[in-house]
């Protein structure tokens, strides 16, 4: 979770930092500063940062050994430009010109006041870096000076440094305070321990009674509660929490809780709802200090989002990044390595599906283009191998993985638990499975979660009828809400079946991932049996339906499917539908082919089509309250929204 300038995606927590160094009136001596530090003092204590660093960088010039502005450069590049590093370094320089004039335990008034304020700043900073015994030993400086004392700001570091007695003594001490706020920091500290613990009863428990001891007023205790729900499956408390912690009245929270809304929305497949959950963190915005804090958290939801909506490309370009550049995990429990592994998973969970995206663009080109594509395959294969050989080093660390395979300790959700199988071998993740199983708490909810892991595990291993019999069992028993993981579970439970020979079995079962979520049947590389794939008499819709004979997603010619695939032509317009019994109809994909130079770019542009809106979730559109005129949902694709939420 995060701390009270905190925020995080699963099971880890957020300190509140009461009490933060604030800039309130300054001591009348201003340590020999004139008009021009007096008005920068004016400027930062008004928010005027990038202003207030020019003046700072125009004193320096003239009078380096200025103290107030080099305090004034450090506030600018922490609080403005978060810069940590520079910060840090104008703000230890700022206090050895301090020791130098008025010594290492200053006396006079001033001299004291600024000494403080340096000492707090350092602190903030050292925390946000997550350098812990650093940050403690600058706290000892303060206490063997100042009172009160900074106890309340120990209790996240030592959390952190996995000193659990002394945090926990040190939460519970903090959280008797008379001050509301700084007895909210104890409180946070007490979910905090908990959560990195991974006690996950105890820290939803701890997380209620500090909400309700406080009055629903605290957004940072809101909002590592809604987290730690999740931990316990109370997915309609998650909810609940977060979209309190939006209203709480003391505004304590580093970032938003948007993330953990559209965490929920997405694991039920509200596509849409997710959609402007991450829409709103992104207008919410994140202060400038704390981005490198949570940009890339929410770039990495963002990729997520876009991964299962099938958007491979664009979903690969932000993952790429955030492997790129991490998120500094100051402000959250979680540690740098944790996110760094989830990365590379993200990573290369949608270089494989970019992989399969390729295979079938391949598909409905010539020979020539089909041979490109092949020398573009085996680059990226290169790029995966080498993403599993990092993943690979990070999960391998104490009990890394045994925790990503447990739901909702650590920020990697369990609809996408079965990319660790791919990224660090089924083996491996069989024996954390197994570990995770005998070290589990609440095992009869966890349970289902477990044995849908095991049923994949199965199933990549051509174990078939274990995984029908494993899929089967988890299917019966997962939460209503985890919808993503049950269309994955769906897409491959169907797969064994109907290679087993049981199409009986297999047919509902593509029937409900078609429905939900049909992305999942590119995300695993399953084919999808159609009767046929037929055409009109026109040449062109013949030539499309024959490219699509070689579509890695069909398998045309399987009887009783009910399924087939129609291309039709209406004049300019390739329409390609997938329709099953009854007449029902699926999906169908229209693309106007006359910017198509030829025959065969035109069918490549239909074909395209076809794989991009025939297996990517349907956005019902109910869910922002519009209907048809005869009451029935309205229906729109996955690039539509898209292009709403990136304004576009």
């Amino acid at each position: 979770m995060s701390s009270p300038r905190l925020r995080a995606a699963a099971l880890g927590l957020a300190l509140v930092l009461a009490g933060a160094p604030a800039l309130g009136a300054e001591p009348e001596d201003l340590l020999g500063g004139g008009p021009e530090e007096a008005e920068l003092l004016r400027n930062v204590r008004a928010r005027k940062l990038i202003r207030a660093r020019e003046q700072a960088e125009k004193i320096l010039r003239l009078r380096p050994d200025s103290i107030i502005a080099r305090h004034g450069l450090a506030v600018a590049f922490h609080d403005e430009e978060g810069n940590l590093p520079r910060a840090l370094y104008h703000n230890r320089l700022a206090q050895r010109q301090l020791a130098a004039r008025f010594g290492a335990a200053p006396r006079e008034h001033a001299a004291q006041t600024w000494h403080k304020r340096l000492l707090e700043e350092e602190e903030e900073i050292l925390g946000e870096m997550d350098r812990r015994e650093e940050q403690l030993r600058v706290m000892d400086r303060f206490d063997a000076l100042y009172r009160p004392n900074l106890d309340r700001r120990r209790i996240w570091p030592l959390m952190k440094l996995h000193r659990f007695d002394e945090a926990r003594r040190l939460a519970r001490q903090v959280a008797l305070s008379e001050d509301i706020q700084i007895r909210i920091a104890g409180l946070n500290g007490m979910i905090a321990i908990e959560s990195e613990q991974l006690r996950a009863k105890e820290t939803f428990e701890v997380g209620m009674r500090a909400i309700e001891a406080t009055g629903y007023q605290s957004c940072i205790l809101l909002e590592n509660t809604a987290e730690a729900a999740f931990a316990v499956y109370k997915f309609a408390e998650a909810e609940r929490l977060a979209l309190k912690s939006l209203q709480a009245r003391m505004k304590d929270c580093p970032a938003s809780a948007y993330p953990h809304l559209a965490n929920l929305y997405l694991l039920r497949a509200d596509f849409q709802r997710a959609m402007q959950a991450v829409k709103s963190a992104r207008e919410h915005g994140i202060e400038r200090r704390y981005r490198q804090q949570f940009e890339m958290a929410n770039q990495g939801w963002l990729a997520r989002l876009l991964y299962s909506l099938g958007q491979f490309e664009k979903a690969l370009e932000l993952a790429d990044r955030v492997t790129r550049a991490p998120d500094r995990v100051g402000m959250t429990s979680f540690s740098l390595d944790l996110m760094r592994a989830i990365a590379l998973v993200d990573h290369h969970a949608v270089l494989e599906a970019q992989l399969e995206a390729l295979r079938e663009w391949a598909s409905s080109r010539p020979l020539a283009a089909r041979l490109r594509s092949w020398l573009r395959e085996r680059g990226l294969e290169q790029e995966a191998w080498l993403l599993r050989r990092r993943a690979a080093r990070f999960l391998s660390r104490g009990d890394m993985l045994l925790h990503l395979v447990r739901p909702y300790f650590k920020p990697l959700p369990p609809w996408h638990a079965g990319a660790l199988v791919t990224a660090a071998g089924s083996g491996v993740v069989s024996r954390a499975l197994a570990e995770a199983r005998r070290r589990e708490r609440m095992p009869r909810e966890t349970e289902p979660y477990f044995t849908a892991l095991e049923a994949e595990l199965a199933w990549r291993g051509g174990s078939l009828a274990r995984a029908l019999e494993l899929g089967r069992g988890a299917l019966a028993r997962l939460p209503k809400d985890e919808v993503l993981l049950r269309g994955r579970l769906e897409a491959l439970v169907a797969d064994a079946a109907r290679r087993a020979g049981r199409p009986a079995e297999a047919e509902p079962l593509f029937h409900r991932v078609l429905d939900r979520f049909p992305t999942a049947l590119r995300i695993l590389g399953i084919r999808l049996p159609v009767e046929e794939v037929r055409a009109a008499g026109d040449p062109l819709a013949r030539a499309v339906a024959t490219a699509l004979h070689r579509s890695p997603r069909l398998l045309p010619g399987v009887r009783g499917s009910g399924r087939a695939v129609v291309v039709t032509i209406d004049k300019k317009e390739v329409r390609v539908c997938l329709v099953g019994a009854g007449g029902r109809r699926y999906a169908c994909a229209e693309k106007d082919v006359s910017s198509g130079k030829s025959e065969e770019e035109k069918v490549a542009l239909a074909a395209d089509e076809f794989h991009a809106k025939v297996f990517a979730p349907k956005i019902d559109l109910t869910q922002r309250d519009i209907n048809s005129l005869d009451g029935s949902a309205v229906r729109g694709d996955a690039d539509e929204v898209l292009k709403q939420v990136l304004g576009q």
